[in-house]
């Protein structure tokens, strides 16, 4: 998805608001995916997260809350911080306060985007759809994959390659060593196997 798209298919979510508000809001979305030390958390995630949440909604329970989620989960994204999943979900609700949502789709939001810091447990059917897209990722086809790595290891420029290393490699074990990667059967079945090869090779390289 163009960026353009994406802006129409922002606005689309709320036909009832001002486009006015939602241009102003649709500039700050897009202006902080657009930040010039991301790589991979950039506006690219957030459309392949929407063409797996188009994928899936029929087996979704609320698919606009959970696009709600998407669109604001990385919305804060600082390598040096551990909690851009709070910040981010802190301005969900705040905006999506200006924009007259209810508080129970406020608060579901906030629980969506608080479900994707990892290592995080899912408690309901939504939820779990909402980790399992945002890891999606990990069962990309091995080129894709690795691109995928590089990018992130770019957005820890800072970090020095021992220390990212052990950091990283501590992560990535750390989802192998969970029975299984994946929370929904969907995702099992089709990105399990793959993820799982893509994660090895990763550490081998590390």
């Amino acid at each position: 998805m163009q960026s353009a798209e994406l802006s129409h298919r922002w606005q689309r979510l709320f036909p009832q608001r001002e486009s006015s508000v939602l241009a102003k809001e649709w500039q700050c979305i897009e202006s902080r995916y657009s930040e010039a030390h991301r790589h991979y958390h950039t506006l690219r995630h957030i459309a392949a997260c929407l063409r797996w949440l188009d994928q899936l909604r029929d087996q979704i329970a609320d698919p606009r809350t959970l696009e709600l989620a998407l669109w604001f989960h990385d919305f804060v994204y600082n390598p040096r911080r551990n909690d851009n999943e709070y910040i981010s979900a802190e301005y969900a609700v705040s905006t999506l306060s200006v924009l007259r949502e209810p508080k129970p789709v406020r608060d579901a939001t906030r629980a969506l985007i608080m479900v994707t810091r990892h290592p995080s447990r899912p408690v309901t059917p939504d939820q779990c759809w909402m980790v399992d897209i945002d890891l999606a990722i990990l069962g990309a086809e091995p080129e894709r994959y690795e691109a995928y790595a590089q990018q992130v290891r770019k957005e820890y420029a800072h970090v020095p390659d021992a220390a990212f290393a052990a950091g990283r490699k501590a992560v990535l074990e750390s989802f192998l060593d969970e029975p299984n990667l994946y929370h929904t059967d969907y995702f099992r079945q089709h990105l399990e196997s793959k993820a799982r090869d893509n994660i090895a090779c990763e550490i081998a390289r590390l």
